[in-house]
């Protein structure tokens, strides 16, 4: 009986709420092998010429504190980026390993700018994935986050939030004023968002 290895996938960004346009955001994808037989050729994916809304502006790192295994050496010495037949698009993390023995964890982290123009509610998602050409690995159920394929992969999402402000004005009294009266005119601004306003002009 021919065993497969067993492949998980996880996605992170953070903050993943209430994020502000034009502010980083951190993301942590995390690929495993939580099979019992060593994994070869495992390739990993992590497309931007389809993500709108964020730019990723530091290359993919390999966090080898955070893999393992990470003695004698770390597994993060092991990963081998795409360059054929041609370099992917900027902000994309995308290279294989040779090998993932069981219990390996690979760790990538980067940064990315939130688009400033982005508007209150919008949501930016990136896709994590195991795209070995020959599936020869078995997907962890955790890892099909995407119910319309079998892809072993994993989202990370973060929702927008815009500073708000509200501008209430009232007059008093409003009828019955004869000639030479006086009218109060109140004006109220409230902050009805998640977010400290600062210079406000009204």
């Amino acid at each position: 009986v021919s065993v497969n290895p067993v492949i998980s996938v996880a996605a992170n960004v953070a903050p993943s709420s209430n994020v502000l346009p034009g502010s980083t955001v951190n993301y942590t994808l995390i690929f495993s092998n939580t099979g019992t037989v060593n994994a070869p050729n495992v390739e990993v994916h992590a497309p931007v010429n389809t993500l709108s809304g964020v730019t990723i502006n530091s290359a993919w790192t390999c966090d080898a504190a955070a893999s393992l295994p990470s003695t004698p050496a770390s597994i993060c010495d092991d990963f081998v980026a795409t360059t054929l037949p041609a370099p992917p698009p900027a902000g994309t993390l995308s290279g294989s390993f040779g090998s993932l023995p069981v219990g390996a964890k690979v760790v990538f982290k980067a940064t990315g700018l939130v688009d400033a123009m982005l508007a209150q509610g919008a949501s930016v998602t990136l896709t994590a994935s195991d795209t070995t050409t020959a599936k020869v690995h078995t997907c962890d159920p955790a890892s099909r986050t995407n119910t319309t394929n079998s892809a072993c992969e994993a989202d990370a999402t973060f929702t927008v939030s815009t500073p708000v402000l509200g501008i209430t004005h009232t007059a008093l009294p409003t009828t019955n004023l004869p000639p030479g009266a006086s009218t109060v005119y109140t004006i109220r601004v409230t902050n009805p968002g998640v977010f400290i306003v600062t210079d406000a002009q009204v």
